[in-house]
């Protein structure tokens, strides 16, 4: 029963949705603790000029994580938009038209 179930179009289909999630979870978890750097850092008062050095290198790694995070959410989303759109398509070019004989 496995083998019928793994054939080579559903197996291909499978790692194509495995990849695009995996880009989807990296996205949003790089958008995660992006986030939680930039909160940490955020400080109103600092110790010494390296503590407030330190703090703005944080913030500005935790904004650049952020932006790829988005950057690569986007480009998924923009993925799963253009493949369902040529199923779409695929599909109404392949299904006769139910008022073509009348």
């Amino acid at each position: 029963m496995i083998p019928t179930m793994v054939s080579s179009s559903s197996l291909s289909w499978l790692v194509v949705e495995a990849i695009t999630t995996f880009f989807a979870v990296l996205g949003g978890l790089m958008v995660f603790r992006g986030l939680w750097i930039e909160h940490k850092a955020d400080k109103d008062k600092f110790s010494t000029a390296d503590d407030f050095r330190s703090s703005k290198l944080k913030k500005n790694r935790g904004w650049k994580m952020l932006m790829w995070g988005i950057a690569i959410e986007t480009v998924v989303a923009g993925v799963f938009a253009a493949k369902d759109g040529w199923e779409i398509r695929q599909a109404s070019a392949n299904t006769p038209a139910k008022n073509a004989g009348k």
